[in-house]
């Protein structure tokens, strides 16, 4: 995908047609277009040529769509970096990356620390001198198909993050399967509500482009600011993980509009049951699809149908256009619908490789398949099912398995529990033992003892959690997933 190419077209073609939105601001494909060009410009001026690599460090906002477009539009590598990061992580990946030059806010805490070791550039909030216009626009640059064109950070929750390589190819996909499946097109208002700084961003504004459209960013993460939005904007899709749909209940959906939306998917890990009920409950206007991928997978391998989304609420849906999945044993072998095992696939949207760390990159391939780490099974139509992480399942002390999802999904069906994560902690005696970490709902006052009461009349006893720690708050990651190595480690 040209990204430039297809900025262009959109200005061309949709001039005065909203792009953007941040707060009160409405952004034009025109508007978007010219303040992309000063961006270039800028680039030109600081020395990027094709082939470097220069980092955003960055919020969600507007800002990040003229930068992003503008470094592709240079034939250059657009590296966002979550702006929450550490230090240290920071310098990890600004040495990996060989950022030429770093974009970030003048308010950053690490801004000093920044500057000694990488070329800043500010960017200020509403700050329209950066973004001028140039005299004349900028020659365009043919888009090298296999050329890199991102490269994003995995999460880190285990290791230093790794450096995902994708090509300017792999970003036709995301807005390929998005069309495909979910039927989007130039009518649909976006809500991003994910960090830009991950993957969100760059693949939403590759289906804006690509679709047309709306996006409106959000800044500020709080129920009333996205269902006000909603309402005042008319969203018609948000994607998002579960904890952020979560959040949306605790808001009082029913005091606002939503009509507007037709589509919500729940993605990047796996959705309980109860946590789909109740959303489809709070947003009885539009279909709940399910969507599985990695960073390393451009990032859908599946995503529900938008015609079958209503009867496969359970389900992460059936591979996207142009990818190949299967499930895998331990030694290899594919296995028959109904049996459990690894999810694996292959296709186009499987990254170029992890940045100059070939060893990864094949520990990531097994027999012609890459291996997601995820344990799912499929079913006789197609669809698939997500199990949990491989390395999340739990070998009790009797030596039997437990994906920790299941009772996840047990514990979320009390009407007092709003979220729910289980892990193993290593008992000297007992060996592996279920742990359970839940917040309740606003006013709930249900204790531990009847938690396990309601697991042991509907799990098996190896399943029912030995110990229930009752929390305020989960720990999370930038992009919302549950942090279970702290909750194993007992922090």
């Amino acid at each position: 995908m040209d990204v430039w190419q297809e900025l262009e077209k959109r200005a061309w073609s949709h001039a005065h047609s909203t792009a953007l939105i941040q707060n009160d601001e409405q952004v034009s494909f025109q508007t978007w277009l010219a303040r992309a060009q000063g961006a270039r410009a800028q680039l030109q001026r600081l020395g990027i040529r094709r082939g470097d690599s220069v980092a955003l460090l960055l919020p969600n906002g507007i800002e990040f769509a003229y930068l992003y477009c503008a470094i592709l539009g240079e034939g250059a590598i657009a590296t966002p970096i979550d702006h929450r990061m550490g230090l240290p992580e920071l310098r990890h990946i600004l040495a990996r990356t060989r950022s030429r030059l770093l974009f970030t806010t003048p308010g950053h805490p690490h801004l000093e620390a920044l500057r000694s070791i990488q070329d800043t550039v500010l960017v200020a909030r509403g700050d329209p001198a950066f973004f001028a216009p140039p005299a004349s626009p900028p020659a365009m640059l043919p888009a090298q198909e296999e050329a890199t064109a991102l490269y994003l950070h995995t999460s880190g929750t285990t290791s230093q993050p790794k450096i995902v390589e994708l090509t300017m190819a792999h970003l036709d996909e995301y807005p390929r399967a998005m069309r495909h499946a979910a039927l989007v097109g130039e009518s649909d208002v976006w809500g991003m509500v994910l960090p830009m700084s991950h993957i969100s961003g760059p693949i939403d504004i590759n289906a804006i482009l690509s679709h047309g459209g709306t996006m409106v960013i959000f800044d500020q993460l709080t129920p009333q600011n996205i269902l006000g939005a909603i309402q005042r904007h008319r969203i018609t899709l948000i994607h998002a993980v579960p904890p952020i749909f979560q959040m949306l209940l605790k808001g009082n959906p029913t005091a606002y509009d939503t009509s507007s939306l037709r589509l919500l998917a729940m993605m990047g890990t796996s959705v309980p049951m109860p946590v789909m009920r109740a959303v489809q409950a709070a947003f009885p206007h539009a279909r709940l699809l399910q969507g599985y991928g990695l960073t390393e997978t451009s990032p859908l391998l599946t995503l529900t149908p938008f015609d079958e989304a209503q009867g496969h609420m359970d389900s992460i849906g059936k591979a996207v256009v142009g990818a190949e999945l299967a499930i895998m044993d331990a030694e290899g072998r594919l296995l028959d619908a109904g049996e459990d095992g690894e999810i694996v696939g292959r296709g186009p949207m499987i990254m170029k490789g992890y940045l100059d760390d070939p060893a990864a990159t094949q520990a990531r391939w097994r027999h012609g398949w890459f291996c997601t780490g995820d344990a799912g099974r499929s079913d006789q139509d197609g669809f698939f099912y997500h199990l949990g992480r491989l390395d999340d399942m739990i070998v009790t002390g009797q030596g039997l398995n437990v994906f920790p999802s299941e009772v996840e999904a047990c514990l979320l069906e009390h009407p007092d529990v709003l979220e729910a994560a289980v892990v193993g902690r290593r008992d000297r005696d007992r060996g592996e033992e279920l742990h359970a970490f839940v917040v309740l709902h606003t006013g709930a006052a249900v204790n531990a003892t009847e938690l396990r009461a309601h697991c042991i009349q509907r799990l098996a006893s190896y399943k029912v959690p030995r110990r229930m720690h009752i929390m305020p708050e989960l720990p999370k990651n930038a992009t919302g997933k549950v942090v279970k190595k702290a909750l194993a480690a007992g922090s």
